[in-house]
């Protein structure tokens, strides 16, 4: 994704700020497909990656066979995400990504997970030290800005599945069942024992139910 690793992020504005929004992140992610010469596929995208598929979806159509989110949604961030994304980037600015990473993925992963997969708890934490912290920002900036897409799954233009997890700190089950409410053409699936990372949590599960949609 723009901004995380060691890939650069989306060119500065004219006020100079940069921001990684899901338009910019679809555009991306289609560009990579040209490069690997691929004409369409199956788009999987987790979390914030979720947002950028659909995306892909309302902006490149023809792209997508299907579409996976992976533990994410439709929908804008409330007035208060909205503002936990701002501090998270004044202490990105003060030189405390780490400090955000060490605290917030272990609230990725369903209690009972954390000691069995402390050493890829771990492993992650140190990964996010690689990001650029520019580049986490701009992304921080484009969820916050991002629009609400929900009516592109009410079209039901391109198959969905929808994938959660039963213990998933991000969405909670009133945000599970709005979901299901909302978007009744969408293929539902719950991972048991699983927070917000059931391919790490769950994996067997989660390939199957995959393997299943995609057919």
């Amino acid at each position: 994704m723009p901004g995380h690793g060691l890939t650069d992020s989306a060119p500065a504005g004219e006020d100079g700020c940069k921001v990684n929004g899901m338009d910019f992140c679809a555009d991306v992610a289609c560009a990579v497909l040209d490069c690997c010469g691929v004409d369409k596929a199956v788009v999987c995208g987790h979390s914030m990656g979720g947002y950028a598929a659909l995306q892909m979806g309302i902006r490149h159509p023809e792209r997508c066979s299907k579409i996976v989110l992976m533990h994410s949604h439709p929908y804008p961030d409330p007035e208060e995400k909205a503002e936990d994304r701002k501090r998270e980037i004044a202490l990105i600015y003060k030189g405390k990504l780490s400090t955000i990473a060490d605290l917030s993925i272990p609230k990725m992963y369903h209690p009972n997970n954390l000691s069995r997969l402390e050493t890829k708890i771990m492993e992650t934490v140190e990964l996010c030290e690689m990001h650029d912290p520019e580049g986490i920002a701009a992304s921080i900036r484009g969820m916050q800005q991002r629009e609400d897409t929900s009516a592109f799954l009410v079209s039901g233009s391109i198959p969905v599945m929808m994938i959660c997890g039963d213990n998933d700190a991000f969405a909670p089950a009133e945000l599970r069942e709005k979901m299901q409410k909302d978007f009744p053409k969408v293929r539902f699936c719950l991972i048991a024992d699983a927070g917000h990372n059931s391919f790490i949590e769950q994996p067997q599960e989660t390939y199957q139910q995959l393997c299943d949609f995609i057919g």
